[in-house]
């Protein structure tokens, strides 16, 4: 009987042992998941768009931020303005749009109508141009809805 009592104790201790180690290797990996995050001034202007975009923390390789790297890309080639100043512009535009007029719109989204729009102009635009433009036209849409 005390041989059985020590094996049970002996087997509640193994298990004990090993769901604190399963424990602790959960929280491990969790931290480790926070600290893989690209600090801030490491960060594209792809990877910044689509985190203020998404409100939240979304990886490098999330398709968002594919898709902001294309969008800049287009935009600096097709515009006489800097991936820089094309954010910045984007930024304060969807800023505004919100205060002043009321229109919620994702960057993403503003940056889609803006490569829309560019292919229609004939001649290489400022991006303060282009945005202005689009700002007009999503004003108006929400004027009219």
């Amino acid at each position: 009987m005390n041989n059985i009592n020590w094996r049970i104790l002996g087997l509640l201790g193994a298990v004990l042992f090993v769901s604190l180690v399963v424990v602790f290797m959960a929280t491990q990996n969790r931290d480790t998941g926070e600290r893989q995050k690209i600090p801030e001034k490491e960060r594209s202007i792809a990877h910044q768009m689509a985190i203020s975009d998404a409100g939240d923390y979304v990886p490098e390789d999330h398709e968002t931020v594919e898709e902001f790297g294309e969008l800049l890309t287009d935009l600096e080639a097709e515009t006489s303005s800097s991936k820089e100043e094309i954010r910045k512009l984007t930024t304060e535009s969807v800023t505004e749009l919100e205060e002043n007029y009321d229109v919620s719109v994702k960057l993403l989204d503003f940056m889609q109508r803006a490569s829309e729009m560019v292919s229609e102009v004939d001649w290489k635009i400022s991006y303060a141009e282009l945005a202005a433009k689009v700002k007009v036209v999503l004003s108006q849409e929400k004027a009219e809805a």
